[in-house]
């Protein structure tokens, strides 16, 4: 299906898909049972989704099975960008389809129908997955409806990422002082 779409795949990303066993059915915990795990190599934190967008994260690996905490979950809290603007805000769960988009520094230049992706700011998410789009605005938040179904969640993709965390060699970062281990230059 990729051959035939043209699809490129970023070579620090892969996937793994999996059957989703269990679902919590509890108003309190949104999360799911899938059956792959540490044997296919799955890490803690890595990304699920689906055919349209991010559902959630890994947060607990057993050998056979993975625990996915979805974005819905109160205890769901990731990184996220409003584009074309490029507003940086936390899209927090709240039990619902339209989680919170929180700490925005302003609205400005965001409105409804914007998209949301994930930002890749924390190292364990990949930057630009769909998560949806702005359904409402507050003064600072606003409301996301989620791309995902996740009423039909029979199947998602626990992504295979490896962030490029290379530090260029001829970068311009402050050097360590010899003498005093400070993050300043040497002395004069």
């Amino acid at each position: 299906l990729r051959a035939l779409n043209n699809v490129k795949i970023s070579p620090a990303m892969g996937y793994v898909t999996a059957d989703v066993i269990a679902d919590s059915a509890s108003p309190f915990r949104e999360s799911l049972l899938v059956n792959v795990g540490k044997r296919d190599e799955i890490q803690d934190g890595a990304a699920v989704i689906d055919g349209s967008g991010i559902v959630g994260r890994v947060v607990s690996l057993g050998e056979n099975s993975a625990r996915i905490l979805l974005l819905t979950d109160l205890n769901s809290h990731i990184s996220v960008s409003v584009q074309p603007s490029g507003r940086r805000g936390i899209l927090s769960g709240n039990v619902s389809t339209s989680p919170d988009l929180k700490f925005l520094a302003s609205t400005s230049n965001i409105a409804v129908g914007d998209r949301v992706v994930t930002t890749g700011d924390d190292e364990v998410l990949p930057p630009d997955l769909t998560v949806g789009r702005i359904k409402s605005i507050d003064k600072h938040s606003a409301t996301v409806v989620l791309a995902s179904n996740y009423e039909k969640l029979d199947f998602v993709r626990i992504i295979r990422y490896t962030p490029n965390l290379r530090v260029p060699s001829n970068s311009n970062l402050v050097g360590r002082c010899p003498d005093c281990m400070s993050g300043i230059s040497p002395h004069p």
